[in-house]
């Protein structure tokens, strides 16, 4: 595993290289958020948690670049890891690699108009690398396993998921997540094959892969005990030692590589993991209902999961679970994917566990479930061609895959609102009361450029909803378009409408103004964004008597 000689032959990689290559350029295309780039497609509106990400991102590696050598004295540590500036929510694993992407996306290809020092569109070209990463990981392994058009139809399938594709275009945790997750399973699944026991080297190797997923995001935690009841299942009491020292080596990769946890590593590390069940409450629209983040239902990650992958790539995904001579039930590396897939949905599941934004928090589940997917493409390749002419063969499933292309085509780039045919797409899922966008996404570049060509300069926009207000801040500096104009974005409240004449929404219902459950009075919607007839956003003008 670890010898030259072991390498996969050219014959394995090229071609999921060759698809993370057009991952990453497809992604790259449609970055733009709010005019940097006004030559770019557009991409997803500004989202919540981006200008932080990046922001910590810049701040990291800045500092690293100011004390250079010097960064690991103790003072210079204190320096950077307890200055106001630099908030500990998250391992810094993550951040670092979208605070060197902005970097070098800002130096190779500087934003048009941009008076900041921090701009999000340079920040998301990490995700669009670590999505290109997974597609290539997520193909290689299918090529290996399976074949080399299941490790085509797995990697494909990933740019296919609009939900995943989606996330991949922001500058946020959830990709990378998703890549390290992916990566720490699979790598397991790959080396540890003894009949014997899994190898100390291999179980040293794979730990240091899980450090690295802990240094992503909280996420890494759910990995532990499907991975170990997995293990003991295989090798009993021989598995106990091999998994000490996977958790122990990926321990001391967090610790290490996390300097915040140096300077109080019992006081931090309680103070990290405290923080998961320390949160402000945020709400869902849930069937019609508004909840509380822990009040949901025990089926929503499940009925979730099953509404935002494309109906025919979870029908491939189910044909490779259940077909072929040899069961996935059967097979040791199959049940560990099994596992690692279940476990978060059935974490998410538990009474009390928050759970929020659509599929964000077990975006992880995505990745190992297009390996079945490949494998379920190359059981219905040899099915059809036992039955059909290879002409007749390559049409029907090339028709069958590219009928999956609908979502990543049509929703763009409010990838976030997709939902299958298993109820009904956007307008159905909007019909039954399901969330149709959740994080200002749909505040798209054309939208902010129809509001700037219709709203005279100087303008107040009252704004709803308005999660934090700094948002509105960023909002203005992020977005040339509104900055030129010298737009002023307020929250909406009662007295705000009163004053202002215009009101720029998203239709996140849980959060939305109850000003806007119903339009408000002499008020004319004059620009909004729509996808398959559903409303995601828009801007009202407000006609005072």
């Amino acid at each position: 595993m670890f010898q030259r000689a072991h390498l996969p032959p050219l014959s394995t990689w090229a071609l999921p290289l060759g698809m993370a290559v057009v991952a990453f350029v497809a992604v790259c295309l449609q970055l733009d958020a709010a005019g940097d780039y006004p030559g770019a497609s557009q991409g997803p509106g500004l989202t919540l948690d981006e200008s932080f990400n990046v922001q910590q991102g810049v701040y990291l590696v800045e500092s690293t670049r100011m004390y250079g050598p010097g960064v690991v004295h103790p003072d210079s540590l204190r320096e950077i890891f307890e200055h106001p500036g630099y908030l500990p929510d998250h391992p810094p694993l993550g951040h670092v690699a979208i605070g060197l992407f902005h970097e070098l996306a800002r130096h190779f290809a500087p934003p048009g108009d941009h008076q900041t020092r921090f701009v999000t569109t340079c920040g998301r070209t990490a995700s669009a690398f670590a999505f290109a990463l997974t597609v290539f990981l997520v193909g290689l392994t299918a090529t290996r396993w399976y074949g080399s058009l299941a490790g085509f139809a797995a990697a494909t399938s990933l740019v296919l998921m609009p939900r995943l594709f989606g996330h991949a275009h922001l500058a946020s945790l959830e990709t990378w997540t998703g890549l390290m997750y992916a990566a720490s399973v699979l790598s397991i699944a790959h080396a540890w094959q003894s009949a014997e026991r899994p190898a100390l080297r291999s179980a040293m190797f794979c730990g240091v892969i899980f450090g690295l997923a802990l240094l992503t995001k909280i996420q890494a935690i759910l990995l532990p005990i499907p991975i170990a009841i997995w293990a003991v299942a295989h090798w009993r009491s021989r598995a106990v030692l091999p998994l000490l020292v996977w958790g122990g080596v990926g321990f001391v990769i967090f610790f290490l590589g996390w300097p915040w946890l140096w300077l109080d590593p019992a006081g931090h590390l309680s103070e990290y993991f405290g923080r998961t069940t320390d949160r402000a409450v945020l709400h869902v629209t849930y069937f019609g209902e508004r909840l509380a983040d822990r009040e949901l239902p025990w089926h929503y990650p499940w009925v979730l999961f099953l509404v935002t992958v494309p109906l025919g790539l979870h029908l491939f995904g189910m044909l490779g679970v259940s077909g072929g001579e040899e069961m996935p039930g059967k097979n040791r590396r199959e049940r560990l994917l099994l596992g690692c897939i279940a476990f978060p949905l059935v974490v998410f599941s538990v009474p009390g566990v928050a759970v929020y934004d659509g599929v964000r928090l077990f975006l992880v589940v995505f990745p190992l479930w297009s390996l079945f997917i490949g494998r379920g493409v190359a059981l219905l390749w040899r099915w059809l061609l036992v039955r059909l002419s290879r002409r007749t063969a390559v049409a029907s499933l090339s028709v069958l895959l590219l009928m999956q292309m609908y979502g990543v085509v049509a929703y763009a780039p409010c990838w976030l609102s997709y939902y299958n045919l298993a109820v009904g797409g956007l307008r159905g899922a909007d019909g039954l009361g399901l969330q149709t966008t959740y994080w200002g996404d749909a505040v798209t570049r054309d939208l902010l450029q129809q509001v700037a060509s219709r709203v005279p300069a100087g303008s107040v926009i009252a704004v709803s909803p308005v999660p934090h207000q700094f948002i509105l801040d960023e909002m203005l500096s992020q977005s040339p378009l509104l900055r030129q104009r010298g737009i002023v974005l307020q929250p909406l409240t009662a007295d705000c409408i009163k004053t202002a004449n215009y009101v720029l929404f998203y239709q996140r219902t849980s959060d939305l103004s109850p000003l806007l459950m119903r339009p408000p009075p002499r008020a004319k919607l004059v620009v909004e964004v729509r996808r398959e007839g559903v409303r995601l956003a828009g801007l009202y003008v407000l006609d005072k008597p």
